[in-house]
């Protein structure tokens, strides 16, 4: 006999069919991860981009020097000037998060002081939030310190 009989040929299928799903699921997986680490990522350049602009004194060609801050929404968080965060100001920049990611403190704003670079009106234990998946169920809380330096990321 030649050839491959029809039970084996439906064996090796179904085989080939539970390898490609585990393997399927597991990038997923793997993709959800990659997207909360590169959120994190891109949230920590931001803050330390913020903070450093406060302290060179970027003027943003107004002329003055001035604070620097974002502002967490639930699903965004948005990039501003000055010390008090506006929403209808034309210069605010907003970042938007994957669909399943969110903030824990939605309204949390963080002022970095023109000159030092350290927030303004620092509460300790005030400065820590959350990035949640919750496709995933996985999390990455962020804890800032006076000087605005991020002291973990869990």
């Amino acid at each position: 006999m030649r050839g491959f009989t029809l039970v084996e040929i439906v064996i090796t299928l179904g085989v080939l069919t539970a390898l490609l799903t585990l393997t399927g699921v597991s990038l997923l997986s793997s993709r959800q991860h990659t997207s909360l680490n590169s959120a994190a990522a891109e949230i920590t350049a931001d803050l330390k981009g913020q903070q450093a602009k406060a302290m060179v004194g970027d003027t943003a060609g107004s002329g003055a020097v001035s604070p620097y801050g974002i502002y967490f929404s639930a699903g965004s968080y948005t990039l501003f000037k000055g010390s008090v965060y506006s929403p209808a100001d034309p210069d605010n920049f907003e970042v938007s998060l994957e669909p399943s990611q969110t903030f824990s403190s939605p309204g949390l704003t963080v002022v970095f002081n023109s000159g030092s670079g350290e927030i303004v009106g620092f509460i300790p234990g005030g400065y820590i939030f959350t990035l949640a998946d919750s496709l995933e169920g996985i999390s990455k809380t962020f804890n800032l310190n006076r000087y605005g330096v991020i002291t973990s990321i869990n």
